[in-house]
This record gives C-alpha cells, sequence and structure tokens, in this order.
C-alpha cells in the first residue's frame, strides 16, 4: 500500500510540477517531433476502391511540430477478383499527392491538398478487348494518426477522399462502334478515372530528423 501512495504522488506530483511549467500533456507527448525538419517513410500496404492495393513512398517537410508538407508517389497493379470473377480486368494507377497535414492532438491528424493521377486500363473479356489511359487531378482530404519515437516514424492514413476535379482521356481503344461498346467504355472510364474514390488503412514507416 505504501509503495502505491507512493507512486501516486510522485505522478501527482510531476503533473504538478509540469502545469506550473506552463505545459500541457499534449506538449509533453509531442516532444519528439519538436526540431524535426524533415520526413521521409515508404507507404507499405494502402487500398484504393476501384483501383486495388498500393504502395509508395512520403517526403515532407516540417513547418513547425504540428504542421508540415507532404510530397507522396505511389502507385497500384491489381488483377483478377478485385474487379471481376475472370481476372479479364487489367488496372495501373500512378499518383502524386502534394498534401498540407496538421496535427489536431497528439498523433490524430487531417490532411488537405491535391493528387494528379494516371489510370491505364485493359479490359480482356470477349468480345469487348476495351483499353484507355487517362489523367486526373483530384482534391483530397483525409484523417490518420502519427507517432513519433525519438526519430522513428511510424503512421497509418486511416481513410482519405477524393474528388477528380479534371480529368485527360489520353488514348482508348474500343473493340466496336455500336452504342452498348460505347457506353460500356463511358462507365469504365467514369467509374476508374472521373469519379470520387476513397483510400483506406494507407500505413507507413520512416523516419523523422
Amino acid at each position: 500500500m505504501k509503495k502505491i501512495l507512493l507512486a501516486f504522488a510522485i505522478i501527482l506530483g510531476s503533473s504538478s510540477a509540469f502545469a506550473a511549467e506552463g505545459t500541457s500533456t499534449s506538449e509533453i507527448y509531442k516532444t519528439d517531433r519538436v526540431g524535426k525538419n524533415w520526413m521521409i517513410a515508404g507507404q507499405l500496404v494502402g487500398m484504393t476502391s476501384k483501383v486495388g492495393s498500393e504502395s509508395g513512398v512520403i517526403a515532407g517537410v516540417y513547418f513547425n511540430p504540428d504542421s508540415l508538407l507532404l510530397v507522396e508517389a505511389y502507385g497500384a497493379e491489381e488483377s483478377g477478383f478485385w474487379h471481376n470473377l475472370d481476372g479479364d480486368v487489367k488496372i495501373k494507377s500512378q499518383s502524386i499527392a502534394v498534401m498540407y497535414k496538421k496535427f489536431l492532438g497528439n498523433s490524430f491528424y487531417m490532411k488537405i491538398g491535391a493528387i494528379g493521377r494516371s489510370i491505364d486500363y485493359s479490359n480482356y473479356e470477349v468480345p469487348q478487348d476495351e483499353k484507355f489511359k487517362g489523367t486526373s487531378i483530384a482534391g483530397s482530404f483525409g484523417l490518420g494518426n502519427q507517432w513519433q519515437i525519438k526519430n522513428f516514424t511510424l503512421g497509418a492514413d486511416w481513410i482519405s477522399f477524393s474528388q477528380p476535379i479534371s480529368t485527360n482521356i489520353t488514348s482508348e481503344q474500343i473493340y466496336d462502334n455500336t452504342t452498348y461498346a460505347r457506353q460500356s467504355m463511358d462507365d469504365a472510364q467514369d467509374t476508374y478515372l472521373k469519379s470520387s474514390y476513397f483510400q483506406f488503412v494507407r500505413f507507413y514507416v520512416g523516419a523523422s530528423f
């Protein structure tokens, strides 16, 4: 019992000392971000709606311990069950994002910025054999957590929403000149290039220094 009371007294005394110095709990926990200028990390895993799993790299510059500017480059290349049962659809996606990250708490943050994305789509399902390539620019907003232990950085973008605001079809190949074929191509372009999309559970590991 004496040990428990002693430990409680130490904790209470420490808390009082921090309060006396004007140091909040959140400031204590974020001290490992203080003095950091750069961040670099690898995105190990992540999911993008309609496209599939993706990976990439992240580089950032800190404005202060609670905000930084990020440049992200990542891609996905998927086929098979993610798109249909026969594996006839193949999707290749490459993205570059410029994002502003703002910490709202010890580790919780929001991100907002723009994403440039390219899509290479192929559908080999008989008789369609349709293909297109295109690009888009989207506005994006996301939420996540990042933990800092000395120089070690670990985080996850739990969910992000992106809305294309500009799209461009650079090439397309259509199997027929019928209304049905044209509609099938338009549907694919709307689905994979022009529609809004989500990104889920994008884990990254790296360093800040």
